[in-house]
């Protein structure tokens, strides 16, 4: 997140979403124009539609250990929406720039990932979502 915050501030990008709320880093945005976008953050876990949590409706930390995580990455290589944020230890099998492969990966049974609230609507075939049942941060409700 500095790193968007460096490149908003020094104009070599126009827009940046970061995520914020209770729990969360308290990020420096005093001279940054803000605007809230949306609420309930995360709260999905995307998993093959024959996926053993898949009808589930919802899922613990517990319930997500072990399994083989898809992560997103950004051009250097720095985690973009990686595994359950209160995971202790994921099991990373896959890192994965872009959106649509990362999504292709779980519908062919590769793995799992996080997704954020806004995305479900547009999931491609083959994929199931899951609900949290336990926060991912200290302090965030669990998703209704």
């Amino acid at each position: 997140m500095a790193r968007h915050r460096r490149r908003l501030r020094a104009g070599g990008v126009d827009v940046a979403v970061i995520t914020v709320g209770q729990g969360l880093p308290d990020y420096d945005l005093h001279d940054l124009r803000t605007e809230r976008l949306l609420t309930g953050g995360m709260g999905i876990v995307a998993v093959p539609e024959k996926h053993r949590l898949a009808g589930r409706g919802r899922v613990s930390v517990e319930d997500l250990s072990g399994e083989p995580w898809i992560v997103g990455t950004c051009q250097r290589g720095d985690p973009r929406f990686g595994a359950w944020p209160t995971l202790p230890e994921p099991r990373i099998a896959h890192r994965i720039r872009d959106w649509n492969a990362r999504l292709g990966f779980v519908a062919a049974g590769l793995g799992i990932t996080t997704v954020p609230r806004i995305a479900v609507s547009a999931l491609p075939a083959g994929i199931a979502i899951v609900k949290w049942a336990t926060p991912p941060f200290p302090g965030v409700p669990p998703w209704p």
